[in-house]
């Protein structure tokens, strides 16, 4: 097989795998009992964009440095490419552990035990 073929392959999986990051996700959203539809959708497209950013990065920093290990010369134009690459995966990968912060803080926040609520609902049963 070509490299041309080979990196062709290499795409074709990296968007099913993210395809299957993101179903996956979805179905660990579908479990949270405490968060409302419209949050889970919108946290559901944060990791979709995140993930399919840090997939595309992935794929163009691959190609580019293949391409520089074969023709060294050019290596100050594709170097700062690469540089960019690698940032544009390291701002998806913040951008996942503060979607992360969001859902553990909006879970946290929907388990907090109220004492007066818990007053409330055994005056009822009385």
């Amino acid at each position: 097989m070509s490299s041309k073929t080979e990196g062709l392959e290499k795409v074709k999986s990296e968007i099913v795998d993210v395809e299957r990051k993101v179903t996956l996700f979805g179905d660990l959203l579908g479990e949270l009992s405490t968060s409302d539809e419209k949050r889970k959708y919108l946290w559901k497209e944060i990791y979709s964009n995140a993930v399919e950013d840090r997939a595309s990065a992935q794929i163009l920093y691959i190609s580019l440095f293949s391409q520089l290990m074969q023709h060294d010369s050019d290596h100050l134009t594709k170097g700062q490419m690469l540089v960019r690459y690698l940032e544009r995966m390291h701002r998806s990968n913040e951008q996942l552990l503060k979607l992360a912060e969001m859902i553990k803080a909006s879970e946290d926040e929907s388990s907090t035990i109220v004492v007066e609520d818990c007053f409330d609902e055994i005056e009822k049963g009385m």
